[in-house]
């Protein structure tokens, strides 16, 4: 019943990843794009738009804007999204998406992260939440939802619409979108 609840509005079979971006960050806002390769190798860069997906480089955004072209948790003054990456084990998984289906606090955005089972989910926020208020909530959130530790300000997840390069991955898509706050 919970899994029928969470996609009862399925994201659009062709994402604007731009516009699902931009419902992200506030205009003025940095965008942190990582791409890394498997072998650890990094290229950061600050844009509007994603970089394209390379062959086996993992393209990854900073889910929290950033006020100045910098990766670091200094450069993030709020918070948009309260997220959780639910990749642990599909009993896990399922035992968190019944816990938000309970709740009736539907994500967002749910994205397929590549990996089998896994997803990210992102709950917006009415607005910008300071840092010193959001934090201690985002943290509280992962723990309930037993996700891993993505409540840090700085903490990068996987671009819709790029290919997850671990061996068993696949695409990274979104599965639901509800752009409204």
């Amino acid at each position: 019943a919970s899994r029928r609840r969470m996609d009862r509005k399925e994201a659009p079979s062709v994402i604007d990843l731009p516009k699902l971006l931009r419902s992200l960050y506030p205009p003025g806002s940095h965008q942190e794009f990582r791409s890394i390769q498997s072998s650890g190798s990094s290229l950061v860069s600050f844009s509007s738009d994603p970089p394209p997906s390379l062959p086996h480089r993992n393209i990854y955004v900073g889910v929290q804007p950033r006020t100045r072209e910098d990766g670091h948790a200094s450069s993030i003054p709020y918070y948009v999204a309260l997220v959780a990456d639910l990749d642990k084990d599909a009993d896990t998984t399922k035992r968190s998406l019944g816990r938000l289906a309970a709740a009736k606090l539907h994500p967002s955005i749910v994205v397929a992260s590549g990996s089998p089972g896994a997803i990210h989910t992102y709950h917006l926020l009415k607005g910008p939440t300071p840092k010193l208020e959001a934090e201690p909530v985002a943290k509280a959130w992962c723990r309930w939802l037993e996700s891993h530790a993505v409540h840090d300000p700085a903490r990068i997840l996987r671009v819709p619409g790029t290919r997850n390069w671990k061996p068993d991955g696949g695409m990274c898509r979104v599965l639901r979108w509800i752009p409204e706050r």
